[in-house]
């Protein structure tokens, strides 16, 4: 029987615990999502018209302009980038109540 390695724990990344509620935390989210839906709103057009009046063609038809998209998406919509989104949204919060 072996054991399973040991994982170090500071190889994690740090957990930040924020006093949000549940629907700032939801206002959050939907913000994020909003703004890099904007940056990336060309390839999601593009992917809009080619997928239009297609059903089960999409997936081939439409396979690069997906791609695109996706890769668009990817590259604006990561952990940093939401912790960030997060961090502004609560320093605007405490700005606010002071």
């Amino acid at each position: 029987m072996t054991t399973p390695p040991r994982v170090d724990p500071s190889s994690f990344p740090p957990i930040t615990l924020s006093n949000l509620s549940k629907s700032d935390e939801n206002h959050v989210h939907d913000a994020f999502r909003s703004e890099v839906r904007q940056k990336c709103d060309a390839q999601i057009l593009k992917y809009i018209d080619c997928a239009y009046y297609r059903t089960l063609s999409i997936p081939s038809a439409c396979r690069e302009v997906a791609d695109e998209m996706n890769a668009c998406l990817r590259q604006f919509m990561t952990r940093e980038q939401a912790d960030q989104f997060r961090a502004t949204f609560i320093a605007s919060k405490g700005a606010e109540s002071t």
